[in-house]
């Protein structure tokens, strides 16, 4: 994956933390401020794993039935 050009809709990043990039914080930082949620973040086998999801708007809420 491309952290440079990619808007992501839903994806998953491994990024090790050790060896992070201001890049790669950026574009995560880029991704969050257009709307993304951070819907999970773990650490496993020594990687950041963030799991970042485009909210979608959707219509009004609901009308309750009468």
């Amino acid at each position: 994956m491309n952290l440079k050009t990619v808007e992501l809709t839903r994806g998953i990043l491994e990024v090790d933390p050790t060896n992070i990039s201001c890049e790669e914080i950026a574009t995560i930082n880029a991704n969050l401020h257009r709307g993304a949620s951070l819907v999970d973040l773990e650490s496993k086998g020594g990687k950041l794993i963030f799991t970042i999801e485009k909210e979608h708007k959707t219509s009004a809420a609901k009308k309750s039935p009468e």
